[in-house]
């Protein structure tokens, strides 16, 4: 009987024991809040936040306008287009009379164009002459005497030189002035005059933007075949340059 009441002392004991360590331990929240780090960048900012107040005198903000690509692209497209226009040219023409012939024609056929003028190069020669006589009876006495004494030398008979002698047309100085002093031996008051020889030719250029639907064709009618002039294109900003 003595062991039974022990046995019931230690286990009351040994269950208050249990009691009293578990209301111990702290229940843990599950609303209990940890801090976070703080959010790295700008902070997003709600539109009404954005918007001022009822009784605010400034202006809400402004709003953002996003364009469109394909406006973007046909803007480009434009400027491209503008940068590449092209202008079509019939030359060259070796007569100055015969380009503008051809723009008088097209502006018949209601076609605007323009006459350019290209200087290829241009040589500085030397001429070997005597000065014009007073008379054409003259001048021949002259070149009979020169031609006796195996002078090469010929009558100019037309122009500002008209009855003068030319003895030779040099592209060195230096030839000239050889034959300026053989002359001068022989007892002719020869002189030396430079002579500027510029080689030039003509091209019709038509800028864009007219109505020349059947333009080609036009030139094709205007234009003499096997003549050596050539119909092309071109950009308008590389014949800007040659003028």
């Amino acid at each position: 009987m003595r062991w039974i009441v022990f046995s019931l002392l230690v286990l009351n004991v040994a269950y208050f024991g249990w009691e009293y360590s578990r209301s111990a331990v702290p229940a843990v929240s599950s609303a209990q809040e940890y801090p976070l780090p703080p959010v790295q960048g700008d902070r997003l900012v709600l539109l009404t936040e954005r918007l001022p107040a009822a009784t605010s005198s400034a202006p809400p903000p402004a709003p953002v306008i996003i364009q469109e690509p394909g406006a973007v692209h046909r803007e480009l497209d434009k400027v491209e287009i503008k940068k590449e226009a092209l202008c079509v040219s019939v030359g060259p023409y070796q007569q100055e009379a015969n380009g503008r012939m051809l723009v008088k024609n097209l502006l018949t056929e209601g076609i605007a164009s323009e006459l350019e003028e290209l200087e290829l190069s241009r040589d500085t020669q030397y001429w070997v002459l005597l000065a014009p006589a007073s008379t054409r009876r003259e001048a021949m006495q002259t070149l009979k005497n020169l031609q006796a004494k195996k002078i090469d030398s010929y009558l100019v008979s037309t122009g500002e030189l008209r009855n003068a002698i030319s003895l030779g047309l040099f592209n060195k100085e230096r030839s000239a002035r050889g034959v300026l002093a053989s002359v001068k031996e022989a007892g002719f008051p020869a002189e030396l005059r430079q002579k500027e020889s510029v080689e030039s030719e003509f091209w019709v250029r038509i800028p864009p933007g007219q109505p020349v639907e059947n333009l080609e064709k036009t030139l094709e009618t205007l234009v003499v075949q096997g003549s050596g002039i050539k119909i092309s294109k071109a950009a308008c900003e590389m014949f800007a340059q040659t003028k």
